[in-house]
């Protein structure tokens, strides 16, 4: 199959396109961002196109041809520091709005989202599961996810394309660049002795590892009986934000003192609990390997080793 994944040089859109490759489809990776592309280059170098540029950007010839389109490019950041908002806009609506219009024109007549969790904001019911309502998202990100999915819900139905929504909980792995258990590592890197903790270390939230999240995604996308579908992507258990702190510091030996900022939430428009109903999921036969905790252990494990070429065991 001929596919496009935009965001592909992500840390789960590099995943996601070696698991394609790896599967014998056609891969036209698109993303504006070059700084991972030499793994994929050095495994499949002739199995793959690569267009560095922004969704935006692209020439219409680039959709010619292709059977589906993973749309994972957006701008990912929930906590903002400025009052620019409009790469929300451009970035996570507008471009989406352009991919499902390249669907129409050319098409093609799959279409895979990643969504998030955090479209459900603070939810009353927990676990939340797809249907919930009402969704009240808490952050910008979140609100132009929730946009796109209203969007592709319209297209699909009215051009008859097949879509798949999947709202992603936390997703980690070895590769992570982001995120708390990153934020912690580095943190402690820089001093030992004290590690700043947003909030006031009892947000808990779900966590799932990147081989999980992949192995959904692939085999939701291998069934094409739907029409348009909406998927949670998590675990089914929490972990605590201080679980995670100490998880971090035992891994690296280290005894800091925790400096807590001391609000329910990290920053503004983070959702402090999150456990989504993976019930949808588990009825297609898909569960998870790794609960939180392990998915958790198995990341700081990994990324130690990798940022000091230590070789701690899981």
């Amino acid at each position: 199959m001929n596919c496009i994944v935009t965001g592909g040089t992500g840390f789960i859109g590099l995943k996601l396109c070696e698991s394609l490759l790896k599967l014998g489809h056609n891969v036209t990776i698109i993303d504006r961002n070059k700084s991972r592309m030499d793994i994929v280059i050095k495994k499949y170098s002739s199995d793959f196109k690569f267009f560095n540029m922004n969704v935006l950007d692209c020439k219409d010839y680039i959709f010619d041809h292709k059977d589906c389109i993973f749309h994972f490019a957006a701008n990912p950041i929930v906590d903002i520091k400025t009052q620019d908002y409009r790469s929300y806009f451009y970035d996570n609506v507008y471009s989406t709005y352009k991919i499902l219009e390249m669907c129409k024109i050319k098409k093609i007549k799959r279409f895979i989202f990643a969504s998030t969790s955090a479209i459900y904001g603070n939810a009353k019911t927990l676990p939340t599961p797809e249907n919930y309502k009402p969704i009240s998202p808490e952050s910008i990100y979140a609100v132009s996810k929730l946009s796109s999915e209203l969007m592709i819900k319209a297209f699909s139905e009215r051009f008859n394309i097949k879509c798949l929504v999947l709202r992603l909980a936390n997703i980690i792995g070895e590769t992570s660049d982001h995120g708390v258990i990153f934020d912690f590592i580095e943190k402690l890197n820089k001093n030992p002795s004290k590690i700043e903790i947003l909030g006031n270390g009892k947000q808990k939230k779900s966590y799932l590892y990147i081989e999980d999240a992949i192995g959904f995604i692939i085999k939701l996308f291998e069934n094409d009986k739907y029409n348009f579908e909406i998927y949670n992507i998590g675990s089914d258990d929490q972990i605590t934000v201080k679980e995670i702190a100490d998880i971090v510091k035992n891994s690296m030996g280290l005894s800091p003192k925790y400096v807590y900022t001391g609000e329910k939430i990290g920053w503004k428009g983070d959702v402090p609990i999150m456990l989504l109903d993976i019930k949808k999921l588990n009825s297609a036969g898909l569960y998870p390997k790794y609960n939180s905790k392990e998915s958790v252990k198995k990341t700081v494990i990994n990324i130690i080793n990798n940022k000091f070429h230590t070789n701690i065991d899981i």
